[in-house]
């Protein structure tokens, strides 16, 4: 092959081929520099456990694994909240070679960019689960990978397999690097952090093509990292290599085919293990949605010919039970049974209902677990494998009530979605009570991608942790952020958690996990927590309840055509557009759903409220928030971030689009395309293409994962 510009016959493409040649030429050099100076770097970790705790430098171990010698704090990354799957098999313990192994791990972190500095003894910084401890005294890259990411790293076991990404993450976020460079490393922009930009616009580049401006530019960055190095065994390499990279931006360098191919297995590599690192994530949900659809096919089958019978068993049962209850505890038939046994006193009686080992403290104890444990947010659609705790990036949403109009000839509403309440509903007494008195049925409608499924998660998490075990469960020791004054509720949206303390049970259902297999809400409750192997009490929807389901507008009803038993029945009447729910007044039914779904809905002036959530109430807030996220993942200094959160908001502004924030969804995409580099066209017509392109480039991807 006598050119490679017979293989890329487009201008961008060749630019792009170019940089991504630069970068190849860099990584090569910077290997040899990097493997000699992580072998110089343990010896000089060794020499410094020497020098404070006397252990010969020729002393080696190989029986710790790196948890044993990690202690179980949530700063570390590796180590979740309530439990930590990364301590499951090996727990902390001392080293047996004189604590050798924990040395080594505190010089580790010492030596670490982004240690915990307000912190002395946090070990956040090095990315743990990348590193075998058992290997650190004989291969000493087990400590280089200390520095990567842990995006792709965990099993690069030597120098030689390590891209460029991570060769320069190496030598940016180990310190010990700063003797090896002329130009101070320590300042936000230096010639590691644009280097490591290079490699980010070079693997996202749309379409593989760049400018001639653009390829230049990155030439340029990579030969001023190479001439920043300063150590006189490097000057030989790094000037050859640097004369590589002229010639190559002057279009004079001899490119051979085995330059292309290596060059385009590089980037194939890179690609195909990134999107196996995807389908691994998604692996085990899809399992879970398996063997749940399994089990209700399987339940469906088997207590189909028992259901009638076992329905009026319950009933009489439930109608006995209450009697009972109330006849032992004084009530007369008019009491409101929601008003009984709702919150029990800290020093209740092994008698009482929420007694440590009851049904009701188990089912409580398990949800509480259970949605703390699952509530997070993936941070953009567009790369679904980053996500974080809600509270990282959630904004609260604006929502308003929506007037009700006359009934028209079909017997719905009328609904004027141009005509709202004056002012937002900004706290959970607005949302779940009028004039004082508990609602019945809250509809919250909202158009795909403004927030619904988002703040119904909230409002999961809110009320967990007001029922916690770290919260305090009288009313007496109220925080001021929970205040009910108008100045600070405006500032802080649905701040009052202590409205939630009185639902003694929260209940939230996924209604698309049930679409066409069940048409009754507290049954689709009561198997949730029978297939945990938990015991199921009737007596819970005694107590006061939210039931929040999600996603109505994608729930239809089991199809009945379906070959069935004999006995089969169903209570849901004429009307099966929606799911059977249980109506008492103890319980507050919340349904979410798009606004199409609940237009011929009947709404009742007195049990039902309508609300609209129209996107967040702040996209500044929720921007800034996306884009800490992503730059923390790249392990950009806070600075660094700020600009470029005001870099965005500028860009949007100039090109007339900052009415497209408001709506969560696609802010968070456009924070998404700026970030990797693809916010450049000035149409939405363009810009929404991109996001389809990308979309569809992960799909494509996962697809070719079953070619290899």
């Amino acid at each position: 092959m006598s050119d490679y510009r017979d293989v890329f016959r487009k201008p961008e493409t060749q630019n792009w081929f170019k940089a991504a040649m630069g970068m190849n030429i860099t990584r090569d050099c910077l290997l040899h520099i990097v493997k000699e100076a992580i072998h110089e770097f343990y010896h000089t970790i060794r020499k410094e456990i020497n020098r404070k705790h006397g252990i010969l430098e020729n002393a080696v171990c190989s029986q710790c694994h790196t948890p044993n010698v990690l202690p179980c704090d949530t700063d570390n990354k590796c180590c979740k909240y309530r439990k930590c799957a990364f301590h499951a098999i090996y727990k902390p313990q001392n080293c047996p070679s004189n604590n050798l192994c924990n040395d080594i791990c505190t010089e580790i972190v010492e030596n670490h960019r982004f240690r915990n500095r307000s912190k002395p003894k946090s070990f956040q910084g090095p990315t743990w689960v990348n590193t075998d401890a058992c290997k650190w005294c004989v291969h000493s890259w087990q400590i280089a990978k200390c520095y990567l990411s842990k995006d792709g790293y965990k099993d690069v076991n030597q120098a030689e397999d390590t891209d460029f990404n991570g060769i320069v993450n190496v030598i940016y976020n180990c310190e010990f690097f700063q003797r090896y460079f002329a130009e101070d490393l320590t300042i936000t922009e230096n010639v590691c952090t644009k280097a490591r930009d290079v490699g980010r616009d070079v693997r996202h580049a749309p379409s593989n093509a760049m400018t001639q401006q653009e390829s230049d530019r990155a030439i340029d960055t990579l030969v001023a990292l190479l001439q920043s190095l300063k150590h006189a065994d490097h000057q030989a390499a790094s000037k050859s290599a640097v004369d590589k990279l002229t010639q190559l931006k002057n279009n004079t360098l001899a490119i051979t085919d085995e330059d292309v191919t290596k060059i385009l297995e590089a980037f194939k590599e890179s690609l195909t293990e990134e999107i196996k690192r995807i389908l691994l994530d998604e692996k085990d949900k899809l399992v879970v949605t398996m063997e749940n659809t399994g089990k209700s096919i399987t339940a469906e089958i088997i207590k189909a010919g028992e259901e009638q019978i076992a329905i009026i068993k319950r009933t009489n049962e439930e109608n006995s039970c209450i009697k009972s209850k109330r006849a032992s505890k004084g009530l007369d038939s008019d009491q409101d049974p929601g008003r009984t046994g709702n919150d029990i006193a800290p020093g209740a009686s092994i008698e009482s209902p929420f007694a440590r080992d009851s049904p009701l403290f188990k089912i409580k104890a398990w949800l509480i677990e259970q949605y703390q444990s699952n509530c997070v947010a993936p941070v953009s659609m567009l790369d679904p494998d980053i996500d974080v705790p809600l509270e990282r990036i959630y904004v609260p949403p604006s929502i308003n009530e929506l007037k009700r109009g006359q009934e028209d000839r079909c017997g719905g509403i009328e609904t004027d979605n141009t005509s709202r309440g004056e002012a937002d509903v900004s706290c959970y007494k607005e949302l779940l009570h009028r004039d004082g008195n508990q609602i019945n049925t809250i509809y919250i409608q909202g158009d795909p991608g403004c927030g619904k499924t988002t703040f119904s998660t909230k409002l999961v998490l809110d009320w967990c942790n007001v029922h916690s075990e770290n919260i305090i469960s009288t009313k007496t020791n109220i925080p001021t952020m929970t205040t009910s004054s108008k100045e600070t509720s405006k500032e802080t949206h649905f701040s009052d958690l202590d409205a939630l303390r009185d639902y003694t049970f929260l209940f939230f259902v996924s209604l698309r996990d049930y679409s066409g297999s069940m048409c009754n809400v507290s049954q689709m409750v009561e198997d949730a927590i029978k297939s945990n192997k938990l015991p199921w009490d009737d007596s819970v929807w005694e107590h006061k309840c939210i039931v929040l389901t999600d996603a109505a507008d994608e729930w239809y009803h089991p199809d009945l055509s379906f070959p069935r038993p004999c006995d089969y029945a169903c209570r849901c009447g004429k009307d099966r557009s929606m799911p059977l729910y249980l109506q008492r007044k103890n319980i507050t039914n919340i349904i979410t759903a798009r606004p199409w779904k609940l237009a011929n809905r009947r709404v009742s002036d007195s049990l039902t409220r309508m609300f609209q959530i129209s996107g967040v109430a702040n996209y500044q807030t929720l921007a800034e928030n996306v884009i800490n996220v992503l730059a923390e993942k790249d392990g950009i200094l806070q600075k660094a971030q700020q600009s470029k959160c005001n870099d965005f908001l500028k860009k949007l502004k100039n090109k007339n689009m900052i009415n497209l924030m408001t709506i969560p969804a696609i802010c968070v995409q456009l924070v998404h395309q700026f970030y990797v580099g693809r916010l450049m066209e000035d149409s939405l017509c363009a810009i929404y293409m991109n996001m389809l392109d990308m979309h569809i480039a992960k799909g494509l991807h996962k697809l070719q994962i079953e070619r290899f």
